[in-house]
């Protein structure tokens, strides 16, 4: 209480009673270092940071703190200093695996929601945590399909196919969606063409020019929602 309300003094001396008493642990030798710091007792203060870190080199406080005090002492930095602060850094970066891990489960939510513009934000930060799970690429170039910006998802689906496995569901999965999307871009570029619903036919169901051009109303079965193809069209550039 008395080092929270700043009566480092005062809590300096309970400290030191506690340790003439035979109480040497690690919190006795931090705050003894963290008073004797706070008084200004530098070279007090990394003896007893020393001696806590010999203890427990755990806390990233004290190993930020003992960098700290060294800096101070000696006025600048040198190998020790840059080693504990490099500990210390390294003590706060979050674990890679369980984070990709929480960004990837969150993306999802979002995605199950249909906020795909939230959903692509935590899929790039799963990804950036571990870049090996190729399957965050194919999700965002999926997001961007269903937001209808193809040339974004087009990016991303291609990223996924240098690195998918060929053969693969995931593979099949980014082929077709890239087939769909240029198809997509092929309508909308035509949409005021004369021949855009012969297009839209082609795309949805393969025939071929001919075949299209030869259909009559009466080879549609839309109670069955099939064409029948009984007859093609040809030009005969030779006449």
């Amino acid at each position: 209480a008395l080092h929270l309300n700043k009566k480092y003094k005062p809590s300096l001396e309970v400290f030191e009673k506690q340790l003439s008493l035979g109480d040497s642990t690690y919190s006795i030798r931090y705050y003894l270092g963290l008073n004797h710091y706070m008084l200004d007792n530098i070279i007090q203060a990394e003896k007893e940071f020393e001696k806590a870190f010999q203890i427990d080199s755990s806390d990233v406080m004290l190993v930020y703190q003992l960098a700290d005090t060294k800096s101070r002492r000696l006025y600048g930095n040198n190998k020790e200093t840059e080693r504990l602060y490099e500990k210390a850094l390294k003590m706060l970066e979050p674990a890679p695996v369980m984070m990709h891990n929480i960004y990837g489960s969150r993306a999802m939510s979002f995605h199950r929601a249909e906020d795909f513009r939230t959903a692509i934000r935590y899929y790039e930060l799963s990804y950036r945590y571990n870049p090996k799970n190729i399957s965050a690429l194919s999700s965002i170039g999926y997001c961007y399909e269903r937001m209808k910006e193809y040339d974004k998802a087009l990016k991303y689906y291609e990223q996924y196919i240098k690195a998918g496995k060929p053969g693969s569901k995931g593979y099949k999965f980014a082929e077709e969606s890239i087939a769909y999307i240029k198809q997509e871009k092929f309508m909308e570029a035509a949409k005021d063409n004369w021949y855009k619903e012969m297009f839209y036919v082609m795309f949805h169901t393969g025939l071929r020019v001919g075949e299209v051009g030869g259909l009559k109303w009466a080879d549609i079965d839309f109670e069955n929602k099939c064409i029948n193809v009984t007859q093609a069209l040809t030009c005969n550039y030779n006449k």
